[in-house]
């Protein structure tokens, strides 16, 4: 009997309903499994009851806390999930935001993205 490979979880943070929906059907396609929070606070709440994620992609810009303030509470944290991959979108001041990502050890994808670039960032990401 052959293992079944686990799906990859990832977690989509943003706080506009139609990326979440829009990101998680992209996904849908039995390789992942896909978990949303509206904004970084709700992000960060479901790391710290424990959940695990393999990638989380946040947008920048939303209300509670940011993506810039999720990414910075998980490579501050002594846990594993320190080494989270993450990828950071958003469609507007993106040079500072790139290099907040180089600095910070994550992909940016700027918005709008195309399927194919979201998927080969995802690639990428999950194989650093």
């Amino acid at each position: 009997m052959k293992a079944m490979k686990a799906k990859t979880r990832i977690l989509v943070v943003d706080d506009t309903e139609s990326v979440l929906v829009s990101i998680a059907t992209i996904l849908d396609d039995g390789c992942y499994d896909v978990v949303t929070a509206s904004d970084g606070k709700e992000a960060w709440e479901l790391l710290n009851r424990g959940e695990k994620f393999d990638i989380i992609i946040s947008d920048y810009n939303m209300p509670e806390m940011n993506g810039i303030g999720l990414l910075l509470n998980i490579r501050n944290d002594p846990r594993p999930i320190a080494q989270t991959p993450f990828i950071l979108m958003s469609g507007g001041g993106q040079e500072e935001l790139e290099e907040m990502c180089v600095k910070y050890d994550a992909c940016f994808l700027s918005k709008p993205f195309s399927v194919n670039g979201l998927v080969a960032l995802l690639s990428d990401a999950g194989s650093s």
